[in-house]
């Protein structure tokens, strides 16, 4: 509808309206289709979205669309009413365009697309929006807290049954009551004698006695030397 009141290209004023609506409505078709045809066969030979497949899909839409367009435009508008551009005009016009559009498209699928979050089983029970790097969990009775880089969340599961869903992410128990991301340990502290592991979010998880050879093996803690009388009882 726009096109056909704007009438680019030389056929404002030269044809009826309905005759330019029939045209540019073919021809937006046509376009859509090709382009989506074309682009389907570069992405399945080639790695999209790229420079070099967003060239590939310009210059292929260009050299199958404007012989269409020359051919439709003097079999619709009649070239004898209507002062169109010459072929080789034509033909930049679909190369400006379609890359311009590429352009467009590229930078939407490189900087928007939308990707489907990767990580352990445990975010299968988090809301998508907390779907994050998890930075800790903490037990409290018959709850576990799962602790993320954009926030927190409550739920109902054993503690030992949470930590076994967080495959694939380096960390271990540090305490009976809590799991770190050893990539989310930024620091130790010592207070009353006891090692307590900084993380990211600001909190400060103790190290049991009983763990501690766990935050040891982790490297988050130096390696405690027992005496030798005591190592050798």
């Amino acid at each position: 509808m726009i096109v056909t009141i704007i009438g680019p290209f030389g056929t404002y004023g030269r044809v009826g309206e309905l005759i330019l609506l029939f045209y540019w409505a073919v021809v937006i078709f046509w376009s859509v289709f090709s382009s989506i045809f074309l682009s389907s066969l570069v992405r399945a030979s080639m790695k999209s979205p790229s420079i070099p497949a967003t060239i590939v899909s310009t210059l292929l839409f260009t050299i199958t669309f404007a012989p269409f367009l020359i051919w439709f435009t003097d079999l619709a508008l009649k070239p004898d009413l209507v002062a169109r551009p010459s072929n080789v005009q034509l033909t930049v016009y679909v190369l400006v365009i379609t890359t311009a559009i590429g352009v467009l498209v590229y930078q939407v699928e490189t900087h928007f697309k939308t990707v489907k979050p990767q990580g352990p089983r445990l975010w299968r029970r988090l809301p998508q929006a907390l779907q994050a790097n998890i930075v800790r969990l903490s037990s409290d009775g018959h709850f576990v807290s799962i602790h993320t880089v954009k926030g927190s969340h409550r739920i109902r599961i054993r503690f030992a049954d949470a930590t076994a869903e967080m495959d694939g992410v380096e960390g271990g128990c540090v305490h009976r009551s809590h799991w770190v991301a050893k990539a989310h340990v930024i620091g130790v502290v010592n207070k009353a004698n006891r090692p307590l592991l900084v993380m990211s979010d600001g909190v400060e998880v103790p190290v049991s006695r009983t763990y501690r050879c766990e935050a040891e093996r982790m490297g988050l803690l130096p390696v405690e030397h027992k005496p030798d009388a005591l190592a050798t009882s």
